[in-house]
């Protein structure tokens, strides 16, 4: 019983947490407009020039990479792009809705971005299947509409979730996998370090949670996730025992069964 209790309040915190955190009209409209811009130059799916030089990098999706260096795109990556250049080509001009962080670790600008007649550009994409729902705290404005937009692609197989290399991937699979993923897997074990709680999933896969960013899951029992099958996105990198993906927010992570 105290497991169960443990798990429906997971489930309720969670839940009227996303709600919570919803905002604006339906399809993700925008509260409010912050600024206007002019964008000279479409760089990538989620990411442009504006006329005053500025690159902005749109909050709330992630997607596909184009290659450089000789690098190869990644599949969709050009299709992503040249839809965002569809969506501007009637008119530059987008509104911009800042969140609570307005600058990344590269220097860009950060915001939502809206078309003239009020549209989500992330919305849009989303809907396309040509990108990823992708929250990076403390940006959390609208994660719940983005989230809904991503689940309707990927029910009906649309753009990047038709394709394997997009799909959730096991995470007795993950092997030597690198780079932004979804995977899915039942947790083994919950534990936790001086600096972070670590997720354990079966095929020697970690979730890491830092310290820093348990803020973010207030009034959710982590421990509750045990023997449980979840759904997880992020950035997959090496580590000492295997692979890890740093997790930042609640909306990282599916509950499935």
């Amino acid at each position: 019983m105290p497991r169960r209790r443990a798990q429906i309040a997971f489930l309720l915190a969670a839940s009227l947490w996303a709600v919570s955190c919803f905002a604006g009209p339906p399809r993700c409209g925008a509260d409010r407009l912050d600024q206007h811009a002019r964008v000279n130059y479409v760089h990538d799916g989620d990411t442009v020039k504006l006329e005053d030089g500025q690159s902005l990098r749109l909050i709330g999706i992630n997607t596909p990479e184009i290659g450089h260096g000789g690098a190869p795109d990644e599949a969709l990556a050009l299709a992503a792009r040249d839809a965002l250049q569809t969506l501007l080509a009637d008119s530059p001009r987008i509104a911009l809705r800042y969140d609570s962080e307005r600058r990344d670790h590269y220097g860009r600008l950060l915001a939502h971005a809206f078309l003239p007649d009020g549209r989500s550009v992330a919305t849009l994409l989303l809907e396309q299947g040509l990108a990823m729902h992708l929250l990076v705290p403390p940006n959390e404005w609208n994660f719940a509409c983005y989230q809904q937009a991503e689940r309707r692609a990927r029910a009906a197989g649309r753009g990047i979730w038709s394709r394997a290399e997009y799909r959730p991937l096991a995470s007795t699979d993950v092997a030597a996998t690198r780079g932004f993923r979804l995977i899915q897997g039942r947790v083994e074990r919950v534990g936790r370090s001086a600096k972070s709680v670590w997720i354990n999933l079966e095929g020697g896969v970690a979730l890491r949670i830092a310290r820093t960013d348990l803020n973010y899951f207030a009034g959710l029992t982590l421990e509750s996730l045990e023997n449980q099958v979840i759904l997880a996105r992020g950035w997959i990198y090496p580590g000492k025992r295997g692979p890890v993906m740093r997790i930042r927010h609640p909306a990282a992570l599916e509950w499935l069964h």
